[in-house]
């Protein structure tokens, strides 16, 4: 089924999709009531893209268009999910530090440099080498082309995050508000320049893991106050963005809740006419991991699958672009495991996204260099749920920056203090 085909279908059948979501989201919140505590945390807005799916699923088997054995295999999938990750939420867990930084203060101030220099260097590289995103027709072409600039695109991520971190840790502690002020600006211009319609979104969220990692005390009453700012400003924006391309403030509007619909376009491609059945389900292993294997050359990218999206969108569409939908645990699982082996997949998959949650909270008592690194883990594990793959290439990120970046910092550290980096316990 086409992405016109279901819109189609949409339209004619609004009252069943309602239907569809209201008893979505009331499985989503009866499970998840007492987990949530805020819209910024990165596992609502997980969460908020499954119930979607969970819709759009429900509602393509109300009106006949998908098969028993795919509407049993999604239910499994992603019932198998949910139970598993809310069992990895309720595991508590305790990682003893086994290394003090000497001089640790000093040593943040390095590391929170270097990230801002290679924050604010890549971006402005790629600025003036590739153009302002939002001023092109897809703002995909930016890192696009096997021209190297997905390095950079790597690089900026997370050295930002780092950097957003250690924004809101220095402003608690009073320091460098002068230059934290400047970057803020600097910061919300080129998030509007990148044409992201969540991009200003993303500082809340990384706000929250602040607050979650370090257990601040009144950090609900902060995180309230920034959802009331944040939320209308990413609203408007988006409804600016799509404004200034589409020419009517309507169908901006409906485009924007068309968006959220599209959270589940992979199970309208995959399962009605079992499309999913044509594709190559050969290589599990060097799907999952093509980011990595690729990345570091283990394996030629030639040699690798094509993500299951791209080649979905053109079975379906037949068109022969670059494009598609992101291809969620459900579907993955039922290609390339089969369906009981999906269930376990999905369930693995609930398990690790339960586990870099608490994970967060495990090391309160570590160095904030660590906690960074643990925020950034759970927010690029998050998008386990919505495609295992795009959880391995936020992965193969940090493995590529962070060292990098801590190389760096020790360099500058012991250029300028002879004390010594750390001792063991």
């Amino acid at each position: 089924m086409t992405n016109w085909d279901f819109l189609s279908l949409l339209t004619s059948n609004i009252q069943s999709f309602i239907c569809s979501f209201v008893f979505s989201f009331c499985i989503y919140y009866y499970c998840f009531r007492n987990v949530i505590h805020s819209i910024l945390d990165p596992l609502f807005w997980s969460l908020l893209g499954s119930c979607f799916g969970f819709s759009v699923v429900s509602f393509l088997f109300l009106l006949d268009q998908i098969s028993i054995y795919y509407y049993s295999s999604y239910l499994l999938t992603q019932f198998s999910f949910i139970i598993f990750l809310l069992i990895g939420m309720k595991h508590r867990i305790s990682i003893i530090n086994p290394v003090i930084i000497i001089n640790k203060s000093y040593f943040l101030y390095c590391f929170f440099f270097i990230s801002l220099f290679v924050d604010i260097f890549c971006q402005t590289l790629t600025l003036y080498l590739r153009g302002i995103p939002i001023l092109m027709e897809s703002r995909l072409e930016t890192f696009s082309g096997g021209t190297g600039y997905g390095l950079f695109s790597r690089f900026l991520d997370i050295s930002r995050c780092f950097t957003l971190y250690f924004v809101f840790y220095f402003w608690r502690k009073h320091k460098f508000r002068r230059i934290l002020k400047v970057y803020i600006i600097y910061l919300f211009l080129v998030l509007v320049a990148s044409g992201s319609k969540s991009s200003v979104l993303s500082i809340g969220v990384l706000y929250f893991c602040y607050v979650f990692s370090n257990r601040i005390t009144n950090g609900l009453k902060e995180l309230s106050r920034i959802t009331k700012l944040l939320i209308p400003i990413s609203i408007l924006g988006a409804l600016l963005m799509l404004y200034i391309r589409l020419g009517s403030f309507t169908t901006s509007i409906i485009e924007l809740l068309a968006r959220f619909v599209f959270y589940g376009d992979i199970y309208w491609q995959a399962y009605p006419n079992d499309f999913l059945s044509v594709l190559n389900d050969s290589s599990p292993f060097k799907a999952l991991f093509s980011d990595f294997l690729g990345s570091f050359r283990l394996i030629d990218w030639a040699n690798l699958p094509t993500p299951i999206g791209i080649d979905l969108y053109k079975s379906v569409h037949s068109v022969d672009l670059m494009t598609g939908p992101n291809a969620r645990h459900n579907v993955f699982g039922l290609l390339y495991f089969g369906y009981a082996g999906s269930c376990l997949f999905s369930a693995v998959i609930g398990l690790c996204t339960g586990f870099f949650r608490q994970l967060c909270l495990a090391f309160s008592g570590h160095s904030h260099i660590i906690k960074a690194l643990a925020v950034i883990l759970y927010i690029k594990m998050i998008a386990l749920e919505t495609d295992p793959t795009l959880a391995v290439t936020g992965l193969v990120s940090i493995l590529m920056v962070f060292p990098i970046l801590l190389f760096l910092s020790f360099c500058v550290f012991m250029l300028f203090d002879k004390s010594g980096l750390w001792e063991y316990q």
